[in-house]
């Protein structure tokens, strides 16, 4: 098992190609699509959490650095964040634990890189984020500007955010820069 996180501006096409095709095997929208969602939405910042086992990519996480917009006292705070885009195992591996495995990899990445961590969520998978730390947000505290859904958000390592996250009014989660 070994596991290496990478920007996006230091991943090769062949990468790409192999993160794109473990994705489209899970969400089938066709591989042309998996490829066009990630030339539109991953920015060579980002960050490319992978599983390998014998050479192949078997897990996979997309942390991608955004923007948040916090309202406090009728002030408008802008800090960085890490949304958690994507938690996902080929369905051959998995059953094996390595989920888990890949999460604690998730979580060192997303404290070394001092920042808070966002994800939404249905209701079926909030227990498995809190076993790491996960908080689960109430849906009145936040918004996120370009996702309409119905489900859970949730944060992880909030203290770099802000230290007492219920004295902020609505926080404004945006999906780009």
């Amino acid at each position: 098992m070994n596991f290496l996180s990478y920007k996006s501006s230091d991943l090769n096409k062949k990468t790409i190609y192999s993160i794109c095709k473990l994705k489209d095997s899970q969400w089938k929208y066709g591989l042309e699509s998996q490829l066009s969602w990630y030339s539109k939405n991953v920015k060579p910042d980002d960050l490319h959490n992978m599983l390998f086992i014998n050479n192949e990519l078997i897990g996979y996480t997309l942390l991608r650095k955004r923007t948040i917009k916090l309202f406090q006292n009728n002030q408008i705070f802008l800090k960085k964040y890490l949304l958690f885009d994507t938690l996902i195992i080929d369905t051959k591996n998995r059953k094996q634990n390595l989920g888990s495995n890949l999460m604690d990899f998730n979580s060192k990445i997303i404290l070394t890189q001092k920042l808070s961590s966002f994800l939404i969520c249905n209701d079926d998978l909030v227990k498995f984020y809190e076993k790491y730390n996960w908080v689960i947000l109430k849906n009145d505290l936040f918004q996120v500007m370009d996702h309409k859904f119905s489900t859970n958000g949730l944060i992880c390592n909030q203290l770099n955010l802000v230290e007492d996250i219920h004295k902020i009014k609505k926080i404004h989660f945006y999906i780009y820069e």
